[in-house]
């Protein structure tokens, strides 16, 4: 029997919108497809399911989230029965549950999941909870129970938000020029796994943030797939380098870098959005306004160049002295654009491509590499480089925005890249899906 004071019907066009799944009649796949069309074509986009919040993307910014919207859901005892399906409800009940278990002195931690293939507004979603919860943080009171049941929990009317978690969302531009890219589903589709906590006191105060990364789509620095781009930053930097840095750097135009940085299609071909020369001087802003120095800048500059100069290698071969086919760099002079930006000796880094280098009871063996295999040294170069630059970016944004891991108690929001199956699957969309 369904409860009227558990459903939220919005009656239209004579059809009944159900709040929550549960409280459907038939349960089964239609039924559940039909409800949540009903919704978005009604500008509705969230659904319960009990207590997991189902969100269907709905590709333009709805007036849900106002100031008024926060302190209504703040105020609500039980968001979920009381009030329409938000993500609001979800971090509510996080922030609740870990207020209520400080109070009792059982273990606090909260964790929200935010999974869904690419492109159903997983980013975004985990913004809109960050931003509820550093509303409802930025109200500073004397008591738990004031803060999170009297009038008091309300958020304040100029919408502030806590200083520790504005630095953060002033960390996502970075992130996602760095770690997203254009796929056939999405033009901006995280490319790697992300573990947010927000660290609280005892008091209730947020106190610490902490991020990791995990699971960077590294594939994608050498070889995109059919149909999509490289990481965002790759084209922003090529494209749009200072005079100054290109010269010193010896910046290619995107073009040279052609099968690393394929057009894509749709939006990003038309070289709309992101890709724009123009967003790299965007990215700079964005890396100052979070707190990267100059020096940190400049050496992103140089990373980012090595990377793309090591895509452009190619490799000949032909048969050494001993008959084995050892393979040689193609072009010299893109292998020393790479060594200069790696600041190592050119000799050095081709030897590396093309030989490998073992030591058998002390004794040292060279083995010639041949093209194919010095091709794929090359791609685990350019791979391992742009991977240590990501996660060096992150461990210096942990560091800007105060994050130390510790024994804090914590509210934990994970945004898991897409699951998703391709013809070809990545190595990492292998551990994703499975």
């Amino acid at each position: 029997e369904l409860r009227s004071e558990n459903i939220h019907a919005h009656i239209m066009d004579d059809k009944p919108l159900l709040d929550d799944l549960v409280n459907l009649i038939r349960l089964d796949e239609e039924s559940i497809l039909d409800s949540l069309r009903a919704r978005f074509d009604r500008d509705l986009p969230y659904t319960l399911c009990g207590q997991i919040c189902v969100s269907v993307n709905p590709f333009k910014w709805l007036p849900l989230y106002t100031d008024e919207r926060v302190k209504e859901y703040a105020a609500a005892d039980n968001p979920f029965s009381e009030l329409p399906p938000h993500l609001y409800a979800i971090a509510h009940a996080a922030h609740r549950r870990l207020v209520a278990a400080l109070e009792a002195g059982t273990p606090p931690s909260q964790s929200v999941l935010v999974s869904g293939e690419s492109g159903a507004g997983k980013t975004e979603a985990t913004k809109i909870m960050l931003r509820y919860l550093a509303a409802v943080n930025s109200v500073h009171t004397t008591s738990f129970s004031t803060r999170m049941f009297g009038a008091a929990a309300a958020a304040p009317a100029d919408g502030t938000l806590s200083g520790l978690t504005e630095r953060v969302l002033r960390s996502s531009p970075v992130l996602e020029s760095f770690g997203n890219a254009q796929t056939l589903r999405n033009h901006n589709s995280s490319r790697f796994g992300k573990f947010l906590k927000l660290m609280y006191g005892s008091d209730g105060e947020q106190e610490s943030a902490a991020i990791s990364s995990y699971l960077l789509e590294r594939s994608r620095v050498v070889r995109p797939p059919a149909g999509e781009a490289n990481y965002h930053v790759l084209y922003q930097f090529a494209g749009g380098c200072e005079p100054e840095a290109r010269e010193a750097l010896e910046v290619l135009s995107t073009e040279a870098y052609g099968s690393a940085l394929p057009a894509g299609s749709g939006r990003m071909k038309e070289g709309d959005g992101l890709h724009r020369p123009e967003a790299w001087k965007e990215t700079v802003a964005a890396l100052e306004v979070v707190g990267f120095g100059p020096e940190e800048v400049q050496t992103l500059r140089r990373m980012l160049s090595a990377v793309l100069h090591l895509t452009s290698l190619a490799f000949d071969e032909a048969e050494d002295s001993h008959g084995q086919r050892a393979a040689a760099v193609r072009d010299t002079a893109a292998s020393g654009r790479a060594a200069r930006c790696l600041q190592v000796p050119q000799t050095a880094l081709e030897e590396g491509l093309t030989s490998r280098t073992t030591i058998v009871g002390g004794e040292t063996l060279v083995k010639a590499l041949d093209a194919v295999q010095a091709a794929d040294a090359a791609d685990a170069l350019a791979k391992a480089v742009y991977g240590r630059m990501f996660e060096s970016i992150v461990a210096r944004i942990n560091q800007l925005v105060g994050g130390k891991e510790g024994e804090l108690p914590f509210i934990g929001i994970l945004d898991i890249f897409g699951f998703e199956a391709f013809e070809t699957n990545s190595f990492e969309q292998l551990c994703i899906n499975f």
